[in-house]
């Protein structure tokens, strides 16, 4: 059983006066953010909402693109590219951004 994530966007909430920073979505709170000191606790709380609004993005792009190099390397008239570092960087970063390493 999959169980799906809270949808995107999100977006951050000060919390007024205790320093708390919330992550929110439309209609709920997804999480509190209260380290210190407070501008640690915002820039936590930044990231985590960049990551997230992000994610589906930059892995359908990073699968379209190890894609594009498979299917070039596919037709290579010199029988395979020669795949650097980068590529299976990006084969393992998909891996793990679908919970698969």
């Amino acid at each position: 059983m999959t169980i799906k994530h809270t949808p995107t966007p999100w977006h951050l909430r000060d919390g007024a006066t205790n320093g708390e920073v919330h992550v929110c979505a439309p209609g709920r709170t997804i999480a509190v953010c209260d380290a210190r000191p407070p501008n640690e606790c915002e820039a936590n709380a930044e990231f985590i909402v960049k990551a997230v609004n992000s994610y589906d993005d930059m892995l359908e792009a990073l699968e379209a693109l190890v894609k594009y190099v498979d299917a070039l390397n596919d037709v290579s008239d010199e029988g395979g590219l020669t795949l650097c570092d980068e590529y299976d960087n990006a084969v393992a970063a998909i891996a793990k951004a679908k919970g698969e390493a």
